[in-house]
């Protein structure tokens, strides 16, 4: 994790160059790639906001596959071809710890601070001065 950074939903933040990255573990499986082992890994990447659906849907769908055929037990090896294709897929996930979103809050608070100014509720001023604040500490920072 970078210094100064907030770590939330399996996506860390920080606030003073407000960027967003994945938090991504190692998803190495050691010894045979079975349906068991395929699955208990794909079940440790926890993306609520679905920034990581491009390369995770990939890995589902493959699990749907293996799933479907009905011709492997849990335990059972499954073939090469198929053990090179997670393979991939494990490498596809992790390269996500090297994706970065830029201005993550700003463009929240841009939009929501146009939508604000068209209502004098309570809420809507709260959101009001919760973007003249950002953009104030964003031209301090």
């Amino acid at each position: 994790m970078e210094r100064g950074q907030i770590k939330t939903l399996a996506v860390g933040w920080n606030p003073l160059t407000d960027t967003a990255n994945f938090t991504v573990r190692h998803l190495q499986i050691s010894g045979a790639f079975t349906k068991r082992s395929v699955l208990s890994k794909i079940a440790q990447i926890y993306d609520p906001l679905g920034l990581a659906s491009a390369v995770t849907i990939k890995a589902r769908v493959a699990l749907q596959d293996i799933w479907w055929s009905k011709q492997f037990d849990w335990d059972d090896p499954l073939p090469e071809e198929i053990e090179d294709l997670w393979r991939n897929l494990y490498e596809d996930i992790e390269k996500l710890k090297g994706v970065k979103f830029q201005d993550v809050i700003s463009q929240v608070l841009q939009v929501d601070c146009l939508n604000c100014m068209s209502s004098q509720t309570p809420a809507s001023m709260l959101m009001h001065t919760c973007c003249c604040l950002h953009q104030m500490f964003m031209k301090f920072a």
